[in-house]
């Protein structure tokens, strides 16, 4: 669930690839499910595939990529389908995002990812939460702590823990 607070955070007033802005990081998710319809619509054939593939920032990826297993790009891990569409409706790299939650995905969706031209990092860290879900306000005035570089020395302001605190 984590992830998906986070996410709706940092996308909080955030300008997207495409000129909108969004009022509430949550509309996040709104064009995430945007995406999924259309790309759903367009996996129905080779040729649809083949001649939308590009404008979805899906490039690299074949209509059939495997052909000894028979899979089709319907079969794309969902990982992948996230990391692409989140970075190619924000117009940023989320994989350092995935990293800090340890979600695996695929050589060939970080390669897509830079294929777009997605090349500012989601940078690594936080929003630190006084409640478990975000006021009306969303991301304003919430502390962030960064997770760039060596966190070992990180206090959380919440509750004042720290991985110094960790029994080793």
């Amino acid at each position: 669930m984590e992830f998906y607070i986070q996410a709706a955070l940092r996308a909080d007033k955030q300008t997207m690839s495409d000129g909108t802005r969004l009022d509430n990081g949550f509309g996040l998710f709104t064009l995430m499910y945007q995406h999924e319809r259309i790309f759903s619509k367009y996996i129905a054939s080779k040729d649809l595939w083949n001649t939308r593939k590009d404008e979805l920032g899906f490039s690299l990826f074949d209509y059939k990529p495997t052909e000894a297993k028979g899979d089709t790009v319907d079969k794309i891990p969902g990982n992948d389908f996230m990391l692409i569409s989140m970075s190619k409706i924000t117009g940023k790299d989320w994989t350092p995002y995935f990293d800090m939650f340890g979600l695996y995905y695929s050589d060939l969706a970080a390669q897509q990812v830079i294929a777009n031209g997605d090349t500012e990092k989601v940078n690594k860290g936080m929003y630190v939460l006084e409640e478990d879900m975000p006021n009306e306000n969303m991301s304003q005035d919430l502390p962030w702590i960064s997770f760039e570089g060596d966190i070992s020395t990180l206090v959380w302001p919440r509750n004042n823990w720290s991985p110094k605190l960790c029994v080793k």
